[in-house]
């Protein structure tokens, strides 16, 4: 009855524990769904006011377009966009506000852009009205002078300074939403588990139940079956006595051993179905049974003990007896163990012969093995290798004799010492690390130095056990110093070679350069093609990455002026306002100036690290190194053409002469497009004194001859040309 209540108590509690989970599941559901929407909301919030930023930073940079279009075209088209510009910017600005209005921070940086912008509007205002009033060149004076560019940097500033606070805010709130549907997903699969665990308990608890009473009933039928199973199944013979020292039970290996069926032997007291002697005397030994019931102690027989079957056989055996005991602990019986022990008789016979042969084959093995170890010392002295062999306190077991001259040349005894006491403090600290780590299991090989001129590579191979543990370490050393000498003649000759080529790649690519710079100038119809074509030449063609032609003026700066480039950032616009000057001082104070001053090329190998790099020197992102050589024209250096490289050291002497000399080329070329075009305007200045008036500037007599005789040329033709003609000669009248 007691166990029947517990088991319902078991089943009503599982169910009210079920109930309980269901209604928690279901409450923390709904909270959690709520966090994740409010998340969800803020997050939409937060992208709105993002995008209103974006949208507000887009249309003041189309208002600044705007006011610049109209100040250069006059077009009032701009002035319309400008406005709507303008409108939408304040209808967003008004929308963040309120989206903001929960943000303090954000909403003095509101107060903050609107000053800034207003401050801009009014400029833009003051610069239209002078544009209209007195002009653009006013206009642009007034705008050079007005603040512009540090209210656009800090309209700018406020935008981005908003957009990351924002950003910083969804980050925030997306991390929360996840954290929310991550904390729903885990609290609905923590509470589905524990649900399914509540109902697989019950399942479970009533499945035991039915189990349970099934299991008491099939116990007690399977118990006498399973005594009689383990009987039959023993291997050795089984004999059971009551407290009387009767025979009860006997398995089929007792039948076999004593010649007694179980049937037969039942109720026979034990000394007459279990009849055993003496192997040696032949006299009846003590059967253990009785005096296991008199002591209630397990008993085993003496040695060399027989079985005598019923049939007459003889067999050794080894038993035992053990008392049976009641759930009182009084001995109600004896079971009494024996086995056949013929096998293991001839087995132990088959040792002691194999125990003789054995220690007969010991003594020759270990004559031959002395021997062999005789041999093997013979050899590994004789080996032209350094041997030996530690144990794991790094302390010598065995070192051939080509070892112990090396690093115990005074006859030192090796064995027994240590590797640090052999070798010494300063070998050791090259070698230790190395053989610690191979007597942690790890082999090693390195190549050392252990003498002065000296050199080995050396491998430490661990030596394991049976188990895989580290017992010791085998040291193989063998000299490579004259494998090192060549190695070291092969490097040396392997960098002179690597820097012929580099030389040889240095004056091919300035080669090419030079070659395409020739045919450059061949082709070239006036100045500005002709530099250019060639700084194009020189990046495409010779494979450098920038190139700029320079002009000197002659100014009170003595300034320096960019006249054509090819692979500078920003172009010639950002060329243009670098301050440069070829002058000795801050600004000139560069290669370029160097090389317009001097008349030499002048190269700066490293851009980041040259003491001469200043600020006259165009430095440029991603270039290393530099070389400006001069122009020559006319017997004075008019510029030079300054060129640029990735790599630091990239000119050598060879390279700077040939760019050098295409430089000199590119001077000529310009020389003779300058004279060229002298020569033209010479002879237009001769063409029209010989055929004009030099007080009027009218035609002359010899133009008007000219022309008449023209006239009449055609004349005798006719055609539309002969009247051309003669209005020509009416104006000249």
């Amino acid at each position: 009855m007691t166990t029947h209540s517990g088991f319902e108590a078991k089943v009503l509690a599982a169910f009210t524990a079920t109930l309980l989970v269901v209604g928690g599941l279901l409450a923390a559901t709904w909270r959690l769904a709520y966090d994740a929407a409010e998340d969800a909301r803020w997050i939409h919030h937060t992208h709105q006011v993002i995008d209103h930023l974006t949208r507000i930073a887009a249309e003041t940079l189309q208002i600044e377009f705007s006011t610049q279009g109209f100040r250069l075209t006059g077009e009032h088209e701009r002035l319309v966009e400008r406005d709507e510009s303008l409108a939408l910017r304040a209808a967003l600005l008004d929308r963040v506000r309120t989206l903001t209005a929960d943000n303090p921070v954000q909403q003095d940086r509101l107060q903050q852009l609107h000053a800034v912008l207003d401050q801009r509007l009014a400029l833009y205002q003051r610069i239209l009205e002078l544009t209209r009033s007195q002009g653009a060149q006013a206009a642009a004076r007034y705008a050079a002078a007005a603040p512009l560019q540090a209210t656009r940097q800090q309209t700018y500033r406020l935008l981005r300074e908003m957009e990351a606070d924002e950003r910083h805010l969804l980050a925030q709130r997306s991390a929360a939403y996840e954290h929310s549907k991550q904390a729903l997903l885990g609290t609905g699969l923590g509470l589905a588990s524990l649900l399914s665990a509540l109902l697989a308990g019950t399942y479970v608890l009533l499945r035991r139940q039915l189990r349970a009473t099934e299991a008491s009933r099939q116990a007690l039928a399977a118990s006498e079956e399973n005594l009689a199973i383990t009987l039959h199944a023993i291997g050795d013979g089984v004999l059971v006595t009551d407290r009387a020292g009767c025979i009860t039970r006997m398995n089929p290996v007792a039948e076999q051993l004593t010649g007694w069926s179980q049937a037969q032997a039942r109720g026979q007291a034990v000394n007459e179905v279990f009849r055993i002697i003496h192997e040696e005397t032949r006299a009846a030994a003590e059967i253990p049974v009785a005096r296991v019931l008199a002591t209630g102690e397990v008993q085993g027989l003496a040695n060399h003990t027989t079985l005598i079957a019923r049939d007459g056989r003889e067999t050794p055996i080894a038993d035992s007896a053990a008392p049976i005991r009641d759930a009182a602990g009084a001995v109600v019986g004896v079971v009494l163990v024996f086995r056949d022990v013929t096998t293991e008789r001839e087995a132990q016979r088959l040792v002691r012969q194999q125990n003789t042969l054995l220690a007969q084959h010991v003594q020759e093995r270990t004559a031959e093995l002395q021997e062999s170890q005789e041999h093997l010392h013979r050899i590994m002295n004789g080996a032209p290798a350094l041997i030996a062999y530690l144990d794991t306190a790094q302390r010598f077991v065995y070192a051939n004799q080509l070892y112990r001259r090396r690093f115990a040349p005074d006859g030192r005894e090796v064995i027994g010492r240590t590797v640090r006491e052999i070798a010494g403090e300063e070998r050791y600290a090259m070698a230790g690390a190395a053989l610690t780590r191979a007597l942690q299991g790890e082999p090693q090989s390195f190549d050392w130095q252990p003498f002065p001129g000296v050199w080995q590579v050396s491998n430490y191979v661990p030596r394991r056990d049976a188990q895989g543990r580290v017992i010791g370490c085998y040291v193989l050393g063998t000299d490579i110093t004259e494998r090192k000498r060549h190695e070291s003649e092969i490097e040396t000759l392997n960098a002179e070679l690597g820097q012929r080529v580099r030389e040889l790649e240095h004056v091919s690519r300035a080669l090419r350069t030079l070659s395409a710079g020739n045919r450059t100038m061949l082709r070239a119809r006036d100045e500005q093609e002709l530099l250019d074509t060639m700084c194009r030449t020189i990046v495409n063609a010779g494979g450098y990455h920038v190139a700029v032609v320079w002009f000197r003026s002659d100014d009170a700066g003595q300034s320096l002026w960019p006249a054509a480039e090819h692979g500078y950032p920003g172009g010639m616009a950002a060329l243009r306002l670098r301050k440069a000057s070829w002058a000795d001082n801050v600004h000139g104070h560069s290669a370029i100036g160097a090389a317009i001053r001097s008349g030499q090329a002048v190269a700066v190998q490293r851009l980041a690290t040259d003491a001469d790099d200043a600020p006259g020197w165009p430095r440029i992102d991603g270039q290393a190194s530099g070389l400006a050589c001069p122009l020559h024209a006319g017997g004075q250096v008019i510029g030079a053409l300054s060129i640029y490289h990735p790599e630091p050291e990239a000119f050598d002497s060879d390279e700077i002469n040939l760019l050098s000399a295409l430089a000199d080329d590119l001077a000529f070329g310009i020389a003779t497009l300058r004279d060229r075009a002298e020569q033209q305007r010479t002879r237009q200045a001769m063409h029209h004194l010989t055929h004009h008036d030099p007080l009027t500037g009218l035609a002359n007599e010899t133009q008007f001859t000219e022309l008449l005789g023209a006239a009449v040329e055609l004349g005798l033709h006719g055609g539309a040309q002969f009247a051309l003609l003669q209005t020509n000669i009416e104006r000249l009248g």
